[in-house]
């Protein structure tokens, strides 16, 4: 892709993903309530609804402050 084809393209679509580990690709399946429930297709973790990839971002970049303070705190 030259540069005038990569400037004219359209910013990439923002999707959902599974909550575990961040992973796009992820499953559908119906429990035995009659629920929906999500399957992660790297972990084969099961959550209740795919959040935004956004979202997951900002999920790891507070967990990681909360480590780095952590560290911090204990002198590490």
């Amino acid at each position: 892709m030259n540069y005038d084809d990569w400037k004219l393209a359209s910013p990439p679509v923002n999707g959902d993903v599974s909550p575990c580990c961040g992973d796009p690709e992820y499953s559908e399946t119906c429990n035995d309530d009659g629920y929906d429930m999500y399957v992660c297709s790297i972990c084969e973790e099961s959550f209740d609804e795919p959040i935004a990839d956004y979202e997951y971002e900002e999920r790891m970049r507070e967990h990681y402050a909360d480590m780095m303070m952590d560290e911090r705190r204990l002198g590490l």
